[in-house]
Order: C-alpha cells, then sequence, then structure tokens
C-alpha cells in the first residue's frame, strides 16, 4: 500500500511540474491539463498583463509544488482564480471567461509576451 501511494504522488508532483500547453485556433484558445479548458474567442471578457500576481490566500483545490501552480486559488482580496503559472516568472497573464478568472504564464517572459499580444490580436 506504502509503494502505491508513493508511485500516486509522484505521478501527481510530476504532472504538475510540467509546462501547461496553450492552443490556438481560429475558434478557441485552449488550455490543456486537468484545469483547463477550450474558450471560444466571444467568452473573453477581459485580457490583461499583470506585472505581479495578487497575494494568494490559499489553494482550493490544485497543486502548488515550488513555485508551480496549477489549480483553484483564493487570493487575499477574496478574488478566486484557476492557476497555470510559476510564480517566479514574471509577467502572468489574465483573461475573464464568463465571470472566471484564469491566471497564466509561459516559461519565459518573452514567451509570455508574445502569447499576450497573439491573444490581443484574436480577441479584439
Amino acid at each position: 500500500i506504502s509503494a502505491i501511494t508513493l508511485l500516486i504522488v509522484a505521478i501527481i508532483i510530476y504532472f504538475s511540474v510540467q509546462p501547461t500547453k496553450f492552443d490556438i485556433t481560429d475558434e478557441h484558445f485552449s488550455i490543456s491539463g486537468m484545469y483547463g479548458g477550450d474558450y471560444e474567442w466571444s467568452s473573453i471578457n477581459e485580457l490583461e498583463l499583470l506585472e505581479q500576481l495578487p497575494e494568494i490566500a490559499m489553494r482550493t483545490n490544485g497543486s502548488a509544488v515550488g513555485s508551480k501552480l496549477k489549480g483553484h486559488f483564493k487570493f487575499e482580496n477574496d478574488d478566486k482564480a484557476v492557476l497555470f503559472l510559476d510564480k517566479n516568472v514574471p509577467p502572468f497573464i489574465r483573461i475573464e471567461v464568463n465571470g472566471k478568472t484564469i491566471i497564466f504564464n509561459e516559461p519565459s517572459k518573452a514567451d509570455t509576451e508574445a502569447l499576450f499580444e497573439t491573444l490581443k490580436t484574436r480577441i479584439q
């Protein structure tokens, strides 16, 4: 039982630290992974590039392995968001989709900024 438990924990940690994949098509923007989804362009209400994250109060469902955060989190100001990011690699892209806040970033600053510019052209 202990070996099986350790194996399951190791698998969860492995997938938690893998970079999130983003896909852009003519119809939608996709975020891969357990907490991801497909978001049609017309459903994205807001797009913003953040230089820093709001203070995180707690993880409500997801993983926080080192600086890599994935899942549902609550901030000190009581706002909630789904995060797909490395908090040590700003900036962060924040989108609002049907009242749901999603914050994410790429493994590098340059990649995050390029993704933001691509999203901005699709949403306008």
